[in-house]
């Protein structure tokens, strides 16, 4: 249907169509890439938080191995 439509425009029309297609696309693409810092942040402050929770996990293990060790003795 939008082919049969874009056919029965003229040559100047269609060019004005096919730019506000891509005026929508291209904002929509600048909107995205101003999130990208945001985006990165976020992603740091994850691994940061991951680094913190395998420590934890890593302390644990060893009171874990400390237990076990003194249960069976």
């Amino acid at each position: 249907m939008m082919i049969s439509s874009m056919q029965s425009l003229s040559d100047s029309e269609q060019r004005e169509v096919l730019g506000e297609v891509l005026a929508d696309q291209l904002q929509a693409i600048l909107e995205y890439v101003q999130e990208i810092p945001f985006i990165k942040q976020e992603i740091s402050d994850i691994k940061d938080r991951l680094t913190s929770v395998e420590q934890i996990v890593k302390r644990h293990e060893v009171d874990i191995r400390q237990i076990r060790h003194q249960l069976t003795a």
